[in-house]
């Protein structure tokens, strides 16, 4: 048998801005008793300036109303590093106006988007039609 001359890799060491969106939409899950989920589905825009690059988008799914979902927020960022993480905050556009460059930045961006007075008027609008369905 040949020696291999590949690193050992640990995966456990290398963290993921998805990880954290994963955790944001199971946090709403759980807030909403399942009313609300969510959804992070890759993006198909193509960047000329950014071969590599991920980009992530994060819905917020109303499962009692056919299944809506609310585009929220998107991030952006490379395949090859983490930082930077950008944050996007139109649907069909490709700009990324919020970069952050560590985790604590990333942190508070997500935070401020999750818990802005925009975003909790959309989740009480798509919380109250969802419950007003199922009573129906």
């Amino acid at each position: 048998m040949e020696e291999s001359y590949s690193p050992q890799l640990e995966e456990a060491n290398v963290e993921s801005p998805v990880t954290y969106l994963k955790e944001q939409g199971e946090n709403l899950k759980r807030l909403t008793n399942g009313v609300l989920t969510y959804e992070i589905k890759a993006s198909r825009h193509t960047f000329d300036d950014y071969e590599n690059t991920i980009v992530r988008k994060f819905y917020v799914v109303a499962p009692l109303l056919d299944n809506l979902s609310y585009f929220l927020f998107s991030v952006k960022f490379n395949t090859f590093s983490t930082f930077p993480i950008d944050f996007g905050m139109h649907d069909e556009g490709i700009e990324f106006p919020y970069s952050t460059n560590n985790w604590n930045q990333f942190q508070d961006r997500l935070k401020m988007i999750l818990s802005s007075k925009q975003t909790k008027k959309i989740l009480e609008n798509l919380l109250a039609h969802s419950k007003a369905a199922s009573e129906s």
